[in-house]
């Protein structure tokens, strides 16, 4: 594990597995660390790892939560996208939602959009 990916480095806060090509997967080195401080500061980096890489996976951040996931997600994308019209209104935040409500005794079948 490194703490850069290419040419970008995250710091001191995280590792990068540089194995990992999908997703990149960081990992915080200390318990203390806050999510979306830290991406408010890497934000530039992260959208280019996201574009390169398809998706990041941070794990054992400690998200928090709804509210904290959403603080993480607009220090990347301070624009979040909110207009889920087929979601209904058990949403979690005014930015954040459960799955979509379907019976659970009925299955999903596989299906391609």
């Amino acid at each position: 594990m490194q703490n850069a990916v290419g040419a970008v480095d995250f710091g001191s806060e995280v590792t990068v597995d540089a194995v990992s090509k999908f997703p990149l997967i960081l990992e915080p080195r200390h318990a203390d660390f806050d999510p979306a401080t830290w991406a408010s500061g890497h934000a530039a980096a992260l959208r280019a790892c996201i574009h390169q890489h398809g998706a990041i996976l941070i794990r054992r951040a400690g998200a928090g939560g709804p509210d904290e996931f959403v603080r993480f997600a607009e220090s990347i994308c301070p624009e979040l996208h909110t207009e889920y019209g087929d979601l209904g209104d058990d949403d979690l935040t005014d930015k954040t939602y459960s799955s979509t409500p379907y019976p659970v005794e009925l299955p999903i079948n596989i299906h391609n959009e």
